[in-house]
């Protein structure tokens, strides 16, 4: 079946020379890939990866193997890498809902937001609606395995705008929506410098990137997701300051939707606790009170 379907595709020793290397952002993803695949599960081409050109790279029904990673790094795809793949085994919202409870005992600070804002029964309604997109839980499956503080801190920063929506007496919808983009607005991390998802502070040498990850994250899913405008418009913006002094397009005042004051200021309240090199505070409440002293920004 596979023979028949490839039969008509140029195979890549037709490669030419005007051929174009795959993004750094693709490269950087690939790496990641390659990784789950050999330690923590299978990654499946679902569709042909094919090159800018139409010459044929890997067929559909193979595991990605490292040969594979070296083979797709030098060509620039037609179809974005994410569009081809599956992963076994996948996230889904029981094993997400797993999770959070292992860090919520872990957490109870954490825990106590959850309960003295009564956001427990939201919790399952949001994770069903992540399980809509399958590019999100692609993504969050592959943060697991490779970088577990950002993907803590992202469910973190989920469950605790979870509580601020509930507070605020938003919709089912509007909530949901915000946990999304806590969720995914430092996915980018995945096709940028690994050392960015390691330190609560970029190194010097990789702030370039670290400026535009937000506008990496934003243009990722906005090529693959099918994910909601407001929420491509929260992942780009939630580095923005009310003052005027976020990034990476210097929003100010009332340019900056309700939605991203609220995940700019919770990613900011977990980001100096989570990380061992901020040596921030312990818990939310110390890190509010040090916040407090960022007011003038959100």
């Amino acid at each position: 079946m596979a023979r028949a379907m490839t039969a008509n595709i140029p195979t890549a020793n037709t490669v030419t020379d005007n051929d174009q290397t795959a993004s750094p952002e693709s490269t950087e993803y690939l790496a990641h890939l390659q990784r789950f695949s050999a330690n923590s599960g299978n990654v499946v081409i679902t569709a042909n990866v094919v090159n800018a050109q139409g010459v044929l790279l890997v067929a559909k029904g193979e595991r990605l193997t490292e040969s594979h990673t070296q083979k797709i790094i030098r060509h620039k795809l037609a179809r974005p890498i994410e569009e081809c793949v599956g992963l076994e085994p996948m996230l889904h919202p029981k094993s997400l809902k797993q999770r959070i409870d292992e860090l919520l005992a872990q957490r109870p600070d954490v825990a106590e937001c959850i309960q003295v804002s009564k956001a427990s029964i939201g919790l399952m309604p949001c994770l069903v609606f992540v399980n809509t997109f399958p590019i999100v839980i692609q993504k969050l499956t592959v943060l697991e395995a490779s970088m577990v503080h950002v993907y803590e801190q992202a469910l973190i920063n989920a469950l605790l705008c979870l509580c601020v929506g509930n507070v605020l007496e938003y919709d089912k919808a509007t909530t949901a929506k915000l946990f999304l983009i806590a969720l995914c607005e430092n996915i980018s991390y995945l096709h940028l410098h690994q050392e960015l998802g390691k330190a609560a502070n970029p190194p010097a040498h990789l702030l370039k990137e670290y400026f535009v990850h937000p506008i990496v994250g934003q243009t990722m899913f906005e090529a693959v997701g099918n994910i909601p405008a407001s929420v491509l418009g929260g992942i780009g913006a939630h580095h923005e300051r009310v003052d005027g002094t976020g990034f990476p397009r210097m929003l100010r005042g009332k340019q900056i939707p309700t939605a991203v004051h609220i995940t700019g200021i919770v990613d900011e309240w977990t980001k100096s606790m989570l990380f061992k090199d901020s040596n921030g505070p312990n818990n939310l409440l110390d890190a509010a009170r040090i916040l407090q002293f960022k007011r003038a920004h959100f």
